[in-house]
C-alpha cells in the first residue's frame, strides 16, 4: 500500500547512541561502544556524539553501512513505528567489548540493549558485573531473552509492548492496558532473575516492580505529568533510560531517578525528533540536574 506522507526529516538515533546523548546532556561522564558503517553516515554519527560530549575511543568504523532506522510518526498523535537495519551494529564482537575493558572499569553504570548480538551484551554484562556496574538492560528490540544473559542485569528497563513479548516468550499473558496487570507481569518478570523491573509507560509514565537488586519492598507507579502537545515520541524511551542512568550514575537513589527520569521524558516527547528533543542541563530546573 501507498500512502501519502507531509514530511520528511533525517536525524541521528540508534538506541545506545540515543541513550549516551541523553545522559550526555544531563552532564554526567558518558562512553559508549559500538560500530559505524565505513560510510558518510558513519562520519557523521561519531562526529554527532564527540558535539555532545560522548567519548568515542570505542566508536569504530567497520566495511559495510552504519545502522539506519526508518520511522514513520502520525502527525496527529505524534505516536510512532520503527524498522531498524542492523548494518555495523551487527559485526560488533566481543573483543571490542574486551579492547574498553579499561574504560568500562572506571564507570559506574553499564546501559546495554539489543540492536547488537546476544552475545556481545552478555559478554559486556560480565566485564560489568566483575567490576561493580550497575547493569541496566533496555530489551529492544524485543524478543526471549537467556537466563545467562538475565543473571547479569541489575534493572531490566522494558516498555510495555517488550514486556509482553518477553513474557509471553517465558508462558505468562496479560493486558497491556490495564495497569495491575502490568504489575503482575513485571512481578513475575523480577522472579526470572534477581534485578528490579522499571516498565515505561507512554504518557502513564512508569511503573517499577522491585527485585533482589533494590531490596526495595513495595512496587511504585510514576504517573506522568500531562503534556499540553505531544510532537513526537520518537526515543522518548531513550530519553528515560538514559537520563535514569545518569542520575543512577550520580548517586541518585532508583526512586527519585525514575521519577526524574519520567520529567525527562516527558520534556523530550514536545520537541521533534530524538537527540535533539533531549534538554541540556542549563534548560532544567534546579531539581533535575545532576548536581
Amino acid at each position: 500500500e501507498t500512502i501519502k506522507g507531509t514530511e520528511f526529516v533525517t536525524s541521528f538515533g540508534g538506541k545506545g547512541a540515543n541513550q549516551a546523548v541523553a545522559c550526555s546532556k544531563l552532564g554526567a561522564k558518558v562512553a559508549m561502544v559500538g560500530k559505524v558503517g565505513n560510510d558518510a553516515y558513519g562520519d557523521q554519527l561519531i562526529e554527532n556524539l564527540k558535539s555532545n560530549g560522548v567519548d568515542t575511543e570505542h566508536v569504530t568504523k567497520f566495511d559495510t553501512c552504519s545502522g539506519i532506522a526508518h520511522i514513520t510518526v502520525n502527525a496527529s498523535t505524534g505516536e510512532n513505528a520503527i524498522i531498524i537495519i542492523p548494518g555495523a551494529n551487527g559485526v560488533i564482537s566481543e573483543i571490542n567489548i574486551i579492547e574498553a575493558g579499561n574504560e568500562i572499569k572506571n564507570s559506574k553504570v553499564m546501559l546495554c540493549q539489543l540492536e547488537v548480538s546476544q552475545d556481545v551484551v552478555i559478554a559486556a554484562l560480565k566485564i560489568a558485573k566483575n567490576n561493580g556496574l550497575v547493569t541496566v538492560l533496555n530489551p529492544a528490540p524485543a524478543g526471549p531473552l537467556p537466563d545467562e544473559m538475565l543473571k547479569l542485569v541489575d534493572i531490566i528497563c522494558p516498555n510495555e509492548l517488550e514486556l509482553e513479548k518477553i513474557c509471553q516468550s517465558r508462558g505468562f499473558d496479560f493486558d497491556r492496558n490495564d495497569l495491575k496487570q502490568i504489575k503482575s507481569a513485571s512481578e513475575f518478570l523480577a522472579l526470572q532473575g534477581k534485578f528490579d523491573v522499571v516498565v515505561t509507560l507512554g504518557e502513564r509514565g512508569a511503573f517499577w516492580v522491585p527485585g533482589l537488586y533494590s531490596g526495595h519492598s513495595q512496587s511504585v507507579y510514576f504517573p506522568a505529568e500531562k503534556v499540553e502537545q505531544v510532537i513526537d515520541t520518537t526515543g522518548a524511551g531513550d530519553s528515560f533510560i538514559g537520563s535514569f542512568g545518569a542520575y543512577l550514575g550520580n548517586d541518585f537513589l532508583m526512586e527519585e531517578a525514575i521519577e526524574k527520569a519520567v520529567k525527562i521524558a516527558s520534556i523530550s516527547v514536545s520537541r521533534r525528533g530524538a537527540q535533539p528533543s533531549y534538554p541540556s542541563c542549563s534548560e532544567l530546573p534546579i531539581d533535575l540536574r545532576l548536581k
